[in-house]
């Protein structure tokens, strides 16, 4: 009964660390500028994981390709309309990429 026990505890702890680097690597790096703030752009916890900020609960609830960790964030005109964290400036120039044009893979957006 104990070795099923730490065979379940040692399991689970495996998927929450797989969970964790599926996200981390390139979750940042489908938003414009991501790699700025790297996971506090949708996190509280500057290491993600945990809570999100308003801006990450916004892509989590309506801009991601499907419910789940593995999913792709998608940077659209829409998103970058909006301002998650009602100051008055949109997701979009917070990011650098005012008009949601900016596609994953491309050189980060720089506003002149």
């Amino acid at each position: 009964m104990k070795k099923l026990f730490f065979g379940v505890i040692i399991m689970a702890v495996m998927a929450i660390m797989i969970d964790t680097l599926i996200s981390r690597p390139f979750k940042p790096g489908q938003i414009p500028n991501g790699f700025t703030n790297n996971c506090s752009n949708c996190h509280f916890n500057a290491g993600g994981g945990g809570a999100r900020n308003d801006f990450g609960t916004l892509v989590e609830t309506r801009f991601l390709s499907e419910p789940g960790e593995a999913c792709n964030v998608l940077w659209v005109p829409l998103l970058a309309s909006l301002d998650a964290d009602y100051d008055g400036i949109t997701n979009g120039v917070e990011l650098q990429d005012p008009f949601g044009q900016w596609a994953s893979g491309q050189p980060a957006p720089q506003i002149q």
